[in-house]
């Protein structure tokens, strides 16, 4: 992909593993400056190690450890990030945490644009659970469906990783409160629709596709 992301800092949650490093990988690639964060320190060290063999001179690649489902925790990383960067324009809510639920269209009339990504079935941390836990305690159907996921390898990493470089670029904005599939949705003809995404609910979080209000492009 084209998408450049030079002279944007990007502060990615989850980023020591799975996708989230994949997102960092990607953002080191397309020329982002990245804060990663995550729980465990050694393997933050680790993925901060292999991403600064990526980038380019002067380009900054820090971590902090955090866990996003405290308020500490996030109150601090939040001072690292912006002593870190005097201002940073993408944030990635990847670790693998439930926390508030709310709307998100309010901040729109601040340029901000807030989107979720639905990577497909990824072969991480998180599924390794669901094998540990079992089918007593996970429920027969979805433990068979884990497995065959895991031995059948799940959606590429680089998939969701792609539509997150996308989301972060100047290509995407004005698009907002979606939902996108990495892997089934048109995403890069996106900026072509923009007008319609805007007016319509399309790709919102109850998944309506063009197709379900009259258009053909999607």
């Amino acid at each position: 992909m084209g998408y450049s992301l030079a002279g944007r800092n990007a502060l990615i949650t989850g980023a020591s593993q799975g996708l989230g490093l994949a997102i960092a990988r990607a953002y080191v690639k397309a020329g982002a400056a990245v804060l990663l964060c995550a729980r465990d320190t050694e393997m933050l060290d680790e993925a901060r190690r292999q991403l600064v063999c990526l980038a380019s001179p002067g380009q900054m690649v820090s971590a902090q450890a955090a866990d996003v489902s405290s308020p500490e925790d996030v109150n601090r990383l939040l001072g690292v990030a912006t002593s870190t960067f005097s201002s940073f324009q993408i944030l990635v809510n990847n670790a693998g945490v439930y926390g508030p639920k709310g709307t998100i269209e309010e901040v729109r009339e601040h340029r901000i644009d807030v989107n979720s990504i639905a990577p497909g079935p990824l072969n991480t941390r998180l599924l390794d659970e669901v094998l540990a836990a079992g089918p007593e305690k996970v429920g027969r159907n979805f433990y068979e469906r884990s497995v065959k996921q895991k031995e059948q390898g799940g959606a590429p990493l680089e998939k969701g990783a792609d539509l997150a470089v996308f989301l972060a670029s100047s290509a995407s904005d004005g698009i907002t409160g979606k939902l996108l599939s990495a892997v089934w949705d048109p995403w890069e003809a996106l900026p072509e629709h923009l007008e319609e995404l805007q007016k319509t609910d399309i790709y919102t979080l109850r998944r309506i596709v063009p197709k379900d209000r009259g258009y053909d492009w999607g």
